[in-house]
């Protein structure tokens, strides 16, 4: 009965008869509790007419229904979690998208396509939120799955001198400077000096930062120094972060650097 109720609400969906459309996939639901077909459709009518909670509610029990198939509906698990991510895009709520969309490419199979298509609504969510450099690996990522959707925003974000970094790297760079700047904010000086310096380490190896972030966590790591007082190894950050500026051509950073060596040489020869 249930499969009937599916048959003649995916005529009605295909027309764009949201309403209509619900009404029979409720039917289905109500007929077979664990009609995976049905869950998913009705969310999707749901979705279309901005239902989104009750959308949520169906795409979580198509995952449940699709769980307990044998074999288990894997598509249908796959396509449930991707809409879920859309709601919450379309929501604004990014950070519960990128779960969702983290849980699918955690999954095992080989559509590619489907794939390329994940990786590529990461990276519009990160490009979003302004993380470039998570943004370009997503891209390129969805790219090597066969997507060429993405070449424009790939070579606008390479030409800019972004460079691609992984968003689940623990060990990535930015996440570490990110990690610094924190403690650096919260005057653990001591603490953000380690990790800086962590953070230098792993980004001349993976080559991640943009000189002006290598050069900016140089130059925090010597104003740490200075607020424990350290003068001399201050200085030594100091020059290093000139340099680094310098071939960066940001003069503005390398005045201040001028000014602070002058205050920190009168501090040292008093």
């Amino acid at each position: 009965m249930a499969v009937k109720f599916v048959e003649k609400g995916l005529k009605l969906y295909t027309k764009q008869k949201w309403q209509e459309a619900e009404e029979e996939f409720v039917k289905a639901v109500e007929a077979n509790d664990i009609a995976t077909k049905g869950w998913y459709y009705l969310g999707l009518c749901r979705e279309n007419l901005e239902d989104f909670e009750g959308a949520q509610f169906c795409f979580k029990k198509a995952m449940s229904a699709a769980k307990m198939m044998e074999p288990p509906d894997q598509i249908t698990e796959r396509l449930s979690l991707l809409e879920l991510a859309t709601i919450e895009i379309k929501t604004e709520q990014y950070i519960a998208a990128m779960g969702y969309l983290r849980k699918i490419n955690q999954l095992q199979f080989k559509d590619n396509s489907f794939r390329s298509t994940v990786w590529g609504v990461l990276g519009e969510i990160y490009e979003k939120l302004n993380k470039k450099e998570y943004a370009l690996f997503c891209y390129q990522q969805s790219q090597k799955n066969g997507n060429k959707k993405y070449r424009k925003q790939v070579s606008t974000l390479e030409e800019g001198g972004t460079r691609p970094d992984d968003p689940d790297d623990k060990n990535s760079p930015n996440l570490l400077k990110r990690k610094a700047d924190i403690l650096f904010g919260q005057q653990k000086f001591t603490d953000a000096i380690k990790v800086y310096q962590e953070t230098l380490r792993t980004n001349n190896q993976k080559k991640v930062l943009s000189e002006a972030d290598h050069a900016e966590t140089t130059m925090k790591i010597a104003y740490a120094y200075i607020n424990v007082q350290d003068f001399p190894n201050a200085k030594t950050y100091l020059l290093e972060a000139k340099k680094l500026y310098t071939n960066a051509k940001m003069m503005d950073e390398i005045k201040v650097i001028d000014s602070t060596l002058n205050k920190i040489n009168s501090l040292i020869s008093t």
